[in-house]
């Protein structure tokens, strides 16, 4: 989620694992749920879902060819 409604999705949903610093988060779970952060977190989301669907060379491929970078280090 994005950072400034961290707070909020923390009282409405307690039991909800909450990692309000990553700009990118895979439950990889069952339902599989994939959440991006911040206005640019569509980025790392886009290259994300390429690199599941297509792999890494892909998702390599498409960040240069679109001068697209991805957020390792979150939204802090």
């Amino acid at each position: 989620t994005h950072w400034a409604f961290a707070d909020t999705l923390r009282s409405e949903h307690p039991r909800v694992e909450l990692r309000a610093d990553e700009a990118l988060v895979d439950s990889t779970g069952q339902p599989r749920i994939i959440t991006a952060g911040g206005h640019s977190a569509w980025q790392s989301l886009l290259l994300h879902l390429i690199r599941i669907e297509a792999g890494d060379t892909m998702a390599l491929q498409a960040a240069k060819l679109f001068l697209l970078q991805w957020h390792p280090h979150g939204q802090r």
